[in-house]
């Protein structure tokens, strides 16, 4: 995918489903280097690793508190990803979350946005 059609089809439409104050152009130029370097805008899935998306999310585990798993339960985007799930008719479960990740490019973003929220 071009750089125009990530922004028009999985940015915008991410950010729009999020609050205001998220969506920066510091944030969308963080998200679009993100994505060109963890699969160049080509691979939703990680060849050969657990990794789904454009931007290579693992699920991570409740102990880890990486991944799906981080953005699930970090105080500052729990609540936001409820909100992004529903609208994009995802279990908030980090299963289906990871699940949704490689075949959603709208909840991809959106979840990126939030780990970087969680910052």
């Amino acid at each position: 995918m071009t750089l125009d059609q990530i922004m028009d089809e999985a940015l915008r439409p991410a950010l729009a489903l999020l609050p205001a104050r998220m969506d920066t152009r510091e944030a969308q130029c963080m998200l679009l280097a993100i994505g060109l370097q963890e699969s160049r805008f080509v691979h939703r899935r990680q060849i050969g690793g657990p990794a789904r998306g454009f931007w290579q999310f693992e699920k991570g585990t409740r102990a880890s508190r990486g991944g799906v798993w981080g953005v699930f339960l970090h105080a500052a985007s729990k609540a936001h990803l409820a909100v992004l799930c529903q609208a994009r008719g995802v279990a908030c479960d980090p299963d289906a979350i990871h699940a949704g990740l490689e075949h959603d490019d709208v909840l991809a973003a959106g979840v990126a946005r939030l780990l970087l929220w969680t910052d």
